[in-house]
């Protein structure tokens, strides 16, 4: 399936109290639903909707990210039926679950990246910095 669009419809955080952020953050993601829709351009194609969840908890109760929308996939409509009838026993292709979690995740990390640094939470994912022994040339 081809890759259309994303957007988010909730952005949400929250820092419920200011004490130093405990050592567990918890990421969560979750798919709500997955449905058709029509192609207004092409007659012979579908519109796959995947909507869904990311959320990020700071514990004990510090503060928390909710990021929920949609990813749109357009494919042929034999392919996008057999998509929905299979997802109705929540079953999913691997390689259709591998791109769809790497996109929401893409998307959703850098968004919550932004959030975080906005009210001043540390980052829920290991960021790459370089070390000083890294600097050093190799001889």
């Amino acid at each position: 399936m081809k890759f259309i669009g994303f957007n988010f419809n909730k952005i949400f955080i929250e820092r419920i109290n200011k004490k130093s952020v405990g050592e567990k953050i918890n990421t969560k993601l979750d798919i709500s639903s997955i449905e058709k829709l029509s192609n207004t351009f092409n007659a012979n194609d579908a519109i796959l909707c995947v909507s869904f969840s990311y959320s990020i908890e700071y514990s004990p109760d510090v503060a928390k990210v909710d990021l929920c929308g949609d990813v749109l996939f357009s494919d042929n409509l034999v392919n996008v039926d057999e998509f929905i009838k299979k997802w109705e026993s929540k079953e999913m292709d691997d390689d259709f679950r591998l791109n769809l979690f790497n996109i929401i995740l893409r998307k959703s990390n850098i968004r919550a990246l932004q959030l975080e640094d906005d009210l001043g939470l540390p980052p829920h994912m290991q960021l790459f910095s370089i070390k000083k022994d890294q600097l050093k040339k190799k001889e």
